[in-house]
């Protein structure tokens, strides 16, 4: 896969000779297939079908180039061909990729009788493919509805002084300028023929007069996407082509500013730039405590899709923490070119993995207090039936950029209609604002698979013509814990000996160490997980455990205030809430910070051992208790071992992170009443049964 975001087209020189076969032409555009140059791919096949007109074969292949640069319309009249020829039954994709350029097109009703078509013989497609198709066939109506509501807002093609035939992309506002990228400049030392193109950031402050950044951009790979954090370094992506040129791998950097200069780059840490994998698209968001968070996007192995978007908090001095990946709103298909809109604590990015109106549309989601919202599409005309990328707004949320090679973009190839990217500028007639009720995404749960040995080597991924670099998600907060408790002592109810939250241990410190989350304590509802069994481990995590037992708080509430005067229904109903928010999710909270930080650490190369004590309340005979304590334990080490697709799973394997078990049962409980089952309102939903019942990480180890 192409790493780098945008249509790279190495626009080959095609020394044709009449003298070649048609077989010779066809072995050719295989090998411009295989490196990705689908302009020479055109031509070779388009030679070899003009000495052998008749061969399906051909045109299938040619077919599959013209949809792989881009050339919608030139793709749908070949798969036509093929679909109509005796021959069709050898091709079985044929027909699928013919729906998804008329989808692509905006021919909703055609595409949607194509895939209606596809599927009353389903025999010779794969259930993958099946399943893609019902998403699709779905999609036409939901695109036909979509464009009828076209969204309030002007969108003017920048015009020549900005855009190029070539890609120009990433266009974003800081500090009354103008930033963006483009793919139009020579690198005279490259010794490929001809020379291939690199990409470049380039300023502006009236849209006229754009020029490359001075003492930032390389002069022989690739440099692309800014963005600024608040000391005003600069971070971008720099990349550079693989040794056959089918491949672009990019690796984020940072500059300073130096007065009217900037600094030696500096190239980010290895757990954001991870060997093998590009990293791209940045993007310096706020999360809801104002923490500066990098977003980023990746095609790492520990992802959930093919290109993710991940984030890194950044903390107090400046530094980078370990990425987490934003697996709320990633697909298995691509998810790319995240910004993050700091005044409305909105991600907005594009996905070719949702329901979208043709290949990439552009998608937003909102940081509330309890998380992400669902994506939100962004609808008609933000969104087209081609690719539509790198949006981005200004601070008032009143007018934006996008990149798209919708009709209207410049023409690289006006032969065969194939547009790259360009920049359009929106102006939002009302105030842009999160959608109240976001619509669910619909997810790509699987890829097309190759069917036959003529398929070239990117027809496996439906609507993805280009490969975007990205960006990385915004996170939770590292620090900045509040407070356990209420602020004020409750009175003690004397029929139910309820303790007072205030005595609760304080976890308002600031952590920006893992020592400093110690100790965590993390609670468990009665007899989880598990219940009524002997075993020692469980297959739960303590995600499950948690989830079920928040879930729980109404319930706790009911049957804690049954039969009491209404003065002490308000003090317990008000400590209950106090336990369920300032305990229970506030330290689940602190887990999942714990976690990312833990993970860097194991990823220095440190060798670390957890040390976690587990507790019980008295309602069960004590050894029963102790098996409890070690299951509870058991579903803290599968929540680590399910964490991020198994990132951990090596650590443990390696012995690089172990957790030891200190199990004291109810030993250490306080012994109110907690052990009288005849009052469950005492042994279970007090506040001192539900305290007792924890482990608690209480110690780490660096061996």
């Amino acid at each position: 896969m192409n790493k780098f975001p945008l249509i790279i087209l190495f626009l080959m020189l095609k020394q044709f000779s009449f003298a070649q076969s048609a077989k010779a032409y066809e072995k050719s555009g295989d090998e411009a297939i295989r490196i990705e140059d689908y302009n020479a791919a055109l031509e070779y096949f388009g030679e070899a079908i003009a000495q052998d007109s008749k061969n399906i074969g051909l045109t299938y292949k040619y077919a599959e180039a013209a949809r792989l640069f881009n050339s919608y319309n030139l793709a749908l009249d070949n798969y036509k061909k093929v679909v109509n020829s005796k021959e069709s039954a050898t091709y079985p994709l044929a027909k699928f990729w013919l729906g998804v350029m008329l989808k692509n097109t905006g021919d909703y009703k055609s595409a949607k009788a194509t895939f209606q078509d596809l599927l009353l013989d389903t025999k010779k497609i794969s259930d993958d493919l099946v399943a893609i198709s019902k998403r699709e066939e779905a999609s036409c109506d939901w695109s036909i509805k979509t464009k009828s509501n076209p969204t309030k807002v002007t969108i003017v093609h920048l015009g020549k002084n900005i855009n190029t035939p070539y890609s120009d992309f990433a266009a974003v506002d800081y500090r009354d300028s103008l930033y963006y990228s483009s793919l139009r400049f020579k690198n005279e030392d490259d010794n490929h023929n001809p020379p291939r193109l690199i990409a470049k950031i380039l300023t502006t402050k009236d849209t006229l007069t754009a020029k490359p950044m001075k003492q930032v951009n390389a002069e022989t790979q690739h440099t692309a996407y800014s963005t600024f954090d608040k000391r005003g370094r600069l971070i971008y992506a720099s990349g550079k082509y693989s040794e056959d040129g089918s491949d672009i791998t990019c690796t984020l950097y940072m500059r300073a500013p130096e007065g009217k200069s900037w600094s030696k780059p500096v190239r980010l840490p290895d757990f954001i730039n991870v060997d093998g994998a590009t990293a791209t698209m940045p993007n310096i968001g706020r999360n809801k405590d104002g923490q500066e968070v990098l977003y980023y996007v990746s095609d790492r192995k520990d992802g959930k899709g093919k290109l993710d978007i991940w984030y890194s908090v950044l903390d107090k001095t400046g530094n980078f923490t370990y990425p987490i990946n934003l697996a709320f709103l990633n697909t298995r298909s691509n998810d790319a070119s995240p910004f993050f809109h700091n005044n409305t604590n909105t991600l907005y990015f594009s996905s070719d993995g949702m329901q979208t109106l043709g290949g990439y549309d552009i998608f937003s989601s909102q940081n509330q207090t309890k998380g992400w919202s669902e994506a939100t599409n962004e609808g008609f005309p933000i969104n087209s039936s081609y690719n539509d990328l790198y949006f981005s707004l200004n601070d008032n949320a009143t007018d934006g950029y996008l990149s798209s090679n919708r009709l209207g973009s410049f023409f690289l190839d006006k032969k065969n209609e194939t547009c790259c990217y360009d920049i359009y500028k929106l102006k939002f007639k009302e105030k842009k604002t999160p959608k109240e009720e976001p619509i669910s995404p619909v997810v790509v749960t699987t890829d097309v698979p190759k069917k036959t040995d003529t398929t070239p080597k990117k027809t496996t991924q439906p609507n993805t013509p280009i490969k975007p670099n990205s960006n990385i998600p915004p996170l939770v907060s590292t620090t900045e814990k509040p407070k356990v408790g209420t602020s004020e002592t409750p009175k003690t109810n004397p029929k139910d000996k309820t303790t007072d939250l205030t005595k609760i241990p304080d976890k308002g410190t600031t952590a920006t160490t893992l020592e400093g989350f110690l100790p965590l304590p993390l609670y468990f509802d009665n007899d989880e997980p598990d219940k009524r069994t002997r075993n020692k481990t469980t297959l739960k995590t303590y995600t499950n455990t948690f989830d079920t037992y928040n879930a729980q708080k109404n319930k706790y509430i009911t049957e804690a205030t049954k039969g009491l005067e209404e003065q002490y229904k308000i003090e317990i109903e008000d400590n209950l809430n106090g336990f369920f928010d300032q305990n229970l999710k506030k330290n689940y909270a602190d887990l999942q910070k714990f976690t990312p930080m833990l993970l860097g650490r194991l990823f220095k190369g440190e060798k670390i051992e957890l040390i976690v004590k587990g507790y019980a309340s008295t309602r069960a005979q004590s050894d029963y208790n102790l098996i409890l304590s070690s299951r509870r334990v058991s579903s803290l080490v599968n929540y680590f071992k399910a964490y991020e697709n198994g990132v951990f799973q090596k650590y443990f394997t390696n012995k690089q992170l172990t957790i030891t078990q200190q199990t004291f049962g109810e030993d250490t409980a306080s012994k109110k009443n907690l052990d009288d089952l005849t009052n469950e309102k005492v042994s279970i939903y007090s506040i001192d049964a539900m305290l007792e019942r924890r482990i608690e990480i209480i110690e780490i180890k660096a061996l």
